[in-house]
C-alpha cells in the first residue's frame, strides 16, 4: 500500500523510514514494476550491491547507488507531490 499525505506529513521527520516509503517512492518512479513484498526482499541486497559496483544509469553512463541521493529525491518528491 502506498503511503498517504498523513502518513508522509508524520513520517517525513523520523529519523528511520520504512521501507515501504522507499517502495512507493519507487513505485512512482516505475509504476508497477515490483510489488512491496518483492521490493522488500530485493531491496536491501540491490543497495548492497550497487553501492559499490558501477551500473549503467538511464543514459548508459556508469553511476553507482547512493542511497544520499536517493533519500533527497523522495524527499523531494513526496514533498512536492503533498505539497508539504
Amino acid at each position: 500500500m502506498k503511503i498517504t499525505k498523513e502518513e508522509w506529513v508524520k513520517i517525513r521527520n523520523e529519523e528511520e523510514l520504512p521501507l515501504r516509503v522507499f517502495w512507493s517512492y519507487f513505485d512512482d518512479m516505475k509504476p508497477g514494476k515490483v510489488t512491496l513484498q518483492q521490493f522488500e526482499q530485493s531491496f536491501p541486497r540491490y543497495a548492497a550491491q550497487y553501492h559499490a559496483i558501477p551500473y549503467p544509469n538511464t543514459k548508459g553512463q556508469p553511476c553507482t547507488f547512493n542511497m544520499e541521493t536517493t533519500i533527497k529525491k523522495m524527499y523531494d518528491h513526496f514533498d512536492k507531490k503533498f505539497e508539504v
